[in-house]
């Protein structure tokens, strides 16, 4: 655990497994880092994981929404999931 100063509230921790960091390494080297041949199979791992037909990775939160918004079939009763971490600056 990391020793943090009083005045600092840690509400989250990340666990990233050796594989995890090696993968992201792999991805930054390559140059690809918006459009990386890793993405599809995170996609589909990520929705097997969560267990719905497919999922889609965007760079940013706001991306995600047009995207979702953007679904031409788009249900009222349907679900879009985000992030709830929010960094504001």
């Amino acid at each position: 655990m990391v020793e943090l100063p009083m005045n600092t509230i840690q509400h989250s921790q990340t666990f990233l497994r050796e594989k995890d960091i090696q993968t992201v390494f792999s991805v930054l080297r390559s140059g690809l880092v918006n459009d990386s041949d890793i993405t599809p199979e995170f996609e589909d791992q990520l929705a097997r994981l969560i267990g719905i037909p497919w999922a889609k990775a965007t760079s940013t939160g706001t991306r995600a929404l047009y995207l979702a918004f953007g679904v031409p079939d788009l249900k009222p009763q349907a679900k879009i999931i985000e992030v709830a971490k929010r960094i504001f600056s």
